[in-house]
Parts: C-alpha cells; structure tokens; sequence
C-alpha cells in the first residue's frame, strides 16, 4: 500500500493537483439521487471530478459513478447562481494488497482456470496505483449508463417479489 500511496503522491506533484473540496455530499434534484463525489480538484490547469478506489482494478461502473457526480454537482452550482464545468473526471486506485498478495492471487486464479479445462490468464505485471481520466466527450454517455442503472435498481427494488411479499 505504501507503493500506492507514494506513487499518488508522485502523481499529485507531476500533474499539478490542487485539490479543491473533498468528501463532498452531492444530490441531483431532477434526477433525484445522492452521493459523496470523494474529490474536486485543478489537475493539469483542468477543473476536474474524482473518486479514489481501492480494489483490484478500475471497473467500468466506475464511469457512471464519477459522471453521476459530475451532474449532480453542476446542476447544484447552476441552482446557486454559480456554474461550473468540469473538464474531467478522474479515477484513482490504490492496490489493497501487496504485490506478493496479488501474485498469489493471480496464481489461485489460474489454477482454477486450468481445473476447470481452461488456459490460463496472463499475469498483468502489479499496479500499486493507477488512475483512468475521462472527458467531458464521455460524460453524456456515462450520465446515459447512469441513469438506465438508476432505473433498472428502482424497477427491481419496486417489483422484487420478496422484498414487497406483505
């Protein structure tokens, strides 16, 4: 984690971070949904979005999650009289495991897959940090992504036969 960690920082000083507000509780009244955008911040002279990860990779959920904030928190500054435009959206991972955990793990994995018939993966070479940035092109799509999702868990959370069983 310590590689991760000196690796950001490394990260931070190259690209000129500047970080603006942190932890911060965005919600979306059209829309009608919540969440806390983990940073907002100048990366490169670019006024930008964040969220850190720590886990085994960057999943595309991610895109729709950072594009959810990005939405949320510009409509809030237009209902304040203040917009903004975020030229990006960033996110950053720092690996939860050392890089002999995720050796190990990479070897359980091809084990398995060759138990069950099949060719083993190539081992990616380990990443203790490592960031995917996205943008303003891409945010319309993500939002799009977002919001099928939002309506797919409403729809299930409204007609789960268990959930709603009285």
């Amino acid at each position: 984690m310590l590689l991760g960690v000196d690796s950001f920082l490394e990260f931070i000083t190259q690209h000129k971070v500047e970080f603006i507000s942190s932890e911060r509780v965005v919600y979306s009244r059209e829309h009608k949904y919540i969440g806390t955008m983990d940073f907002e911040a100048i990366v490169d002279g670019k006024l930008s979005v964040g969220d850190f990860k720590t886990s085994n990779g960057l999943y595309n959920s991610v895109l729709m999650q950072m594009s959810a904030y990005q939405f949320a928190s510009e409509e809030e500054a237009e209902f304040l009289g203040k917009p903004v435009k975020y030229e990006n959206r960033y996110a950053v991972r720092l690996a939860k495991e050392s890089e002999k955990e995720y050796a190990d793990r990479m070897i359980k994995k091809n084990a398995v897959r060759e138990l069950q018939g099949k060719q083993p993966n190539e081992i990616k070479e380990y990443q203790p940090f490592e960031w995917l940035v996205e943008s303003r092109e891409t945010h319309e799509r993500d939002f799009k992504g977002f919001l099928s999702a939002k309506d797919l868990f409403t729809w299930d959370s409204e007609t789960d036969f268990f959930n709603n069983k009285k």
